[in-house]
């Protein structure tokens, strides 16, 4: 029983769910897993959206309990949904809406540029 909570915390990636609602069912598995906290960090990276996941590694210090890696990532996903989301088609908490899963191409380049709103119609 404990080696399949442990493979559920490991493969239960977040692919285009939204955050709140996929982080619900990953949590609950990783509270039953009897794995030390750094596992659960690791395990958490490993099965967010890979967007989501190329901001945490962008980060200048990484957060050091999962409390906070759980934090970061779920603003990174508002942020997202806030300023991009809307105008990509993402699907966004509250508009039943969350970031899409994108290549490592594209995850390369949205992570190096800024998206540009002109006020000039």
């Amino acid at each position: 029983m404990q080696i399949e909570v442990i493979k559920k915390v490991y493969n239960i990636p977040q692919g285009n769910q939204e955050f709140n609602e996929w982080y619900q069912e990953w949590s609950q598995h990783a509270r039953r897993a009897t794995i030390d906290d750094a596992t659960k960090m690791y395990a958490f990276q490993q099965a967010l959206n890979t967007a989501l996941h190329n901001k945490i590694l962008q980060l200048s210090l990484m957060p050091t309990t999962l409390a906070r890696l759980v934090e970061k990532a779920r603003e990174f996903n508002k942020n997202w949904c806030t300023f991009a989301g809307p105008t990509r088609g993402f699907k966004c908490p509250g508009h039943n809406l969350c970031i899409q899963e994108i290549s490592e191409e594209e995850s390369k380049i949205n992570t190096t540029q800024i998206p540009h709103h002109s006020s000039f119609g």
